[in-house]
């Protein structure tokens, strides 16, 4: 049970960390004169992405439970007494209602044309969601400076988050440009290939 909770978990943080790297690369990288509709493709994208967290957070609701039953398929009240009586049910609660406000709110900009200034407003709307992971981590356990130790654990959460998914956005992006200009390529009469 303990290595399906890690995949689910490591599951959850890798979607969001490519939340936060398709959104740097929409709201911060990409050249200002890059298409709009490049812009508003990358945010649906992570609207998507927040979609699948949220479906991802709420099987591990359910693995959390199964736990709680010797690996059994929980029960409704099972999984609301370990919503309500632990603080990690307590963190899930509130990542799932922000996190699908977050999602709401992102499908919102996508869809009514994605300007820089709210996809930037949305990236820094994500970082709490990512940061809140430090809530049900082993740094709330420690005794004596929790708060420095979970900033700690939030800051680290954010930055390797812009790491990995900045460069798996960085790789995706430079693909799709590497496709859009062999596809601007085409023959020319007898002069060979001319660019449009």
């Amino acid at each position: 049970m303990v290595p399906l909770e890690a995949i689910v978990s490591g599951m959850g943080y890798a979607v969001l960390a490519l939340l936060l790297g398709l959104l740097v690369s929409a709201g911060f990288l990409l050249p200002g004169g890059e298409p709009k509709e490049l812009r508003q493709t990358l945010l649906l994208a992570g609207a998507y992405l927040l979609v699948a967290f949220l479906v991802i957070a709420g099987f591990w609701l359910l693995l959390q439970g199964a736990k709680l039953r010797g690996g059994a398929l929980p029960s409704g009240e099972i999984l609301l007494r370990y919503i309500a009586m632990t603080q990690s049910g307590k963190v899930w609660v509130v990542r799932e209602f922000y996190g699908a406000a977050l999602a709401v709110i992102v499908f919102w900009f996508a869809r009514s044309g994605a300007s820089l200034k709210a996809i930037r407003f949305v990236f820094f709307l994500a970082l709490p969601l990512v940061a809140s992971r430090s809530f049900t981590s082993h740094a709330v356990a420690v005794k004596e400076n929790t708060m420095v130790v979970v900033a700690a654990d939030a800051t680290h959460l954010i930055a390797t988050g812009l790491w990995g998914g900045g460069l798996v956005s960085a790789v995706l992006d430079s693909l799709s440009r590497h496709k859009r200009i062999d596809s601007s390529f085409v023959l020319g009469g007898r002069d060979g290939a001319t660019l449009l």
